[in-house]
């Protein structure tokens, strides 16, 4: 994979203590399992010339000590709420309709054990009878046996092999069994507390190099990206109010200033963060692209602004939020198409336009978080010219079809300088099992632990907690703040002045939370589950069925992709011309020109005729032009039969007539026309 740093392979990791432990001290092991624990340690003692000879005695001793822990059998019941917890009310219809064939048993019984990876099996016993055969199959995990001494023996192997040889070792273990040793852990390991007491005694997964990096690109990804603020705003910004991070001051010591919000349409929103000449850590701009935070079916934001409303909270920015949430679920995470796709498609050119900007500061950094860093990816596949490496978090995937154009770059005109990604997960948390494939490099999975603050109960997780606060934690800040920060002055400072999970802060019932590593893969060797045919299933439920299966709020009949089309088509489409001025470098050469021709559109339009971007869009959607009008007299056609009349639909109008321009897009869009200027014209 491209390492990070102004080097092309980063200096080797320098800790040698990983996050602090979460268990109590281990017991002292007696009797046979401390004549086994040294007998190893003497075997170890004969061996130390030879790495793969112990690698191997460890991947006998994991093998020897693994026990088939039964989940049962899942109900339809369990498997309909699996589906529902991991893949948002959206989902609800098509769980309904189906069985826990939607995800099967392997997968929900992963999903409930707290990871999203392919770690269940399910074991299948023929019993003969009197009158044939009786067939039981059981669901369950492979597991490393703790009990019966077994965590004494695994910590007592691992502690007599000398600090200096361990990464030989682990080498050879991953050489020999095809998977890296903090990954067998992460799978056969799956009490964190325990995991992160023999992660201890291993060489630190990731270097001080990437951690530093990746940290800094996890603060623009994860937090920075979401920010409407300007740039000045956001590069002065003391405090981050609801992660608690510190904006201004990250991009200070790391040498960066943020340029200007980039703002497209339906939804689409990007930055680029450049380095200042003399003071930045690394010699390339970021290009940050923001993603979701969560499922949320909204259309009109009203149900937000009620919430906000009962909390005492701002109602307009709640509402802006309902909407803008809602068109990024459907638009962009949910709908029949590539994730990410519906929102990079209209805005191609406008990141070709910041992006070739930015080449001039060198070729860009590419992240994003959720479909952030979906979008990251397709940009990074289709625009290459302008990306030296791509890193994500939480990300969901993309069509292999795009991955493939990426790789053919890398086999022609990128050949010299490949490009490759890195991936950030949490286990549990269900985005990443959408879509086909990721872009090619390793992968990183941690899994989110916590407990109520200020107490000294076990960390632990569910469910829930995977699947909404595993989605926005900050996986690395919060893995640094648990000690891999060690000494290293910069990975301090992002512990201390990095975002910190949500629960952290939380006026009432807050939790103390840790970042455990849980095992690194290259993309090949993938272990999720791909739930891309489950997202699939969702989408054709979404745009058959009524829009009030969803929401019981929504007013007509239409699916609830018509809704959220229909409640933003408007401003796009008169976005779309306020867009095509501010890009026209020959004719506007300053914001006051620009202005002036930009209002007189706004004020003179009164309908204007879809573009072909959108149109594609209605098709990917199944807009139909047609519907049956019911208030109309129903004719007797042949045979008898009744033939309803047709009439257009909102969408076959605007195919007909135009969309009508109502006042208050009109005035939303001249508040808007200074960041589409900006957008247009990167400096």
């Amino acid at each position: 994979m491209t390492r990070p740093a102004q080097q092309a392979t980063p200096a080797p990791a320098s800790r040698t203590a990983a996050p602090q432990t979460t268990t109590a001290a281990p017991r002292q092991p007696a009797g046979p399992v401390a004549a086994e624990v040294t007998r190893n340690a003497a075997f170890i003692g004969s061996h130390l010339a030879e790495p793969g000879i112990i690698a191997a005695k460890l991947a006998e001793l994991l093998r020897a000590h693994q026990t088939f822990r039964p989940t049962g059998r899942l109900t339809d019941e369990l498997a309909r709420q699996g589906l529902l917890m991991n893949l948002g009310t959206g989902s609800r219809t098509a769980a309904n309709l189906g069985s826990s064939l939607l995800l099967g048993d392997e997968a929900v019984s992963d999903l409930t054990q707290g990871t999203s990876r392919k770690l269940s099996t399910t074991h299948t016993t023929v019993t003969p009878t009197f009158d044939g055969a009786q067939v039981t199959s059981t669901t369950g995990l492979e597991q490393y046996e703790m009990g019966g001494g077994g965590f004494e023996l695994l910590l007592g192997f691992l502690k007599a092999i000398p600090a200096g040889t361990r990464p030989a070792v682990a080498a050879a273990y991953e050489a020999a069994q095809h998977k890296s040793l903090s990954a067998a852990l992460g799978e056969s390991v799956r009490d964190a507390g325990t995991r992160e007491t023999l992660l201890r005694l291993l060489p630190p997964p990731l270097s001080d190099a990437q951690l530093t990096l990746d940290g800094f690109l996890e603060q623009l990804a994860v937090g920075m990206s979401y920010s409407d603020q300007t740039a000045e705003e956001l590069n002065g910004a003391a405090t981050e109010e609801r992660r608690g991070s510190h904006p201004g001051a990250l991009l200070s010591h790391f040498g960066y200033g943020a340029g200007e919000l980039v703002l497209g349409r339906w939804g689409f929103q990007m930055r680029v963060f450049h380095p200042l000449p003399g003071r930045a850590k690394w010699p390339h701009p970021v290009a940050a692209f923001r993603g979701t935070e969560g499922v949320k079916y909204d259309p009109s934001g009203e149900q937000s602004a009620g919430e906000a409303r009962a909390k005492g909270k701002n109602v307009g920015q709640a509402r802006h939020e309902g909407m803008e949430g809602t068109q990024d679920t459907l638009i962009g995470d949910f709908a029949p198409a590539e994730v990410g796709w519906l929102q990079y498609r209209p805005n191609a050119d406008l990141i070709r336009t910041n992006l070739a900007a930015a080449l001039k500061g060198g070729r860009v950094y590419a992240t994003g978080h959720s479909l952030g860093g979906a979008i990251a990816q397709i940009v990074t596949a289709l625009q290459p010219q302008y990306v030296a490496q791509v890193v994500t978090f939480q990300a969901a995937n993309i069509d292999r079809a795009t991955v493939q154009k990426l790789a053919a770059y890398n086999a022609g005109p990128g050949k010299a300088a490949p490009i490759s990604a890195r991936h950030y997960r949490v286990d549990g948390d269900v985005v990443p099992t959408a879509g086909e494939a990721a872009l090619p490099g390793q992968i990183a999975y941690f899994d989110r632990v916590s407990r109520p603050k200020g107490t000294q109960t076990r960390f632990g997780n569910t469910t829930a907690e995977n699947a909404s606060s595993g989605h926005v934690t900050p996986a690395l800040t919060t893995y640094l703040r648990g000690g891999a920060a060690g000494q290293n002055p910069d990975l301090k400072f992002l512990a201390e002045n990095g975002l910190r999970d949500e629960a952290t802060l939380a006026p009432k019932g807050a939790r103390e939370v840790r970042s455990v590593f849980g095992g690194s893969y290259p993309v090949a060797r993938d272990p999720r589950h791909v739930l891309e045919g489950q997202r699939d299933l969702a989408a054709r439920a979404i745009r058959t069925l009524p829009a009030g299966l969803f929401d019981k709020s929504a007013k007509s009949s239409d699916n609830a992709y018509a809704e959220v089309f229909y409640q933003n088509i408007v401003l796009n489409t008169l976005m779309s011309r306020v867009e095509a001025l501010a890009r026209d470098q020959g004719r506007f050469r300053d914001f006051r020109s620009f202005q002036v021709a930009a209002t007189a559109v706004i004020e003179q339009s009164t309908r204007l005729s879809l573009q072909p971007s959108d149109l594609e869009m209605a098709k990917t959607l199944g807009l139909d032009t047609f519907e049956n009008d019911y208030s109309a007299p129903v004719f007797g056609g042949t045979m008898g039969v009744p033939v309803v009349s047709k009439k257009y639909t909102p969408f076959g109008e605007y195919k007909a007539s135009g969309v009508p321009i109502s006042q208050g897009v009109r005035d939303t869009m001249r508040a808007r026309l200074p960041v589409v200027w900006k957008s247009w014209r990167p400096e």
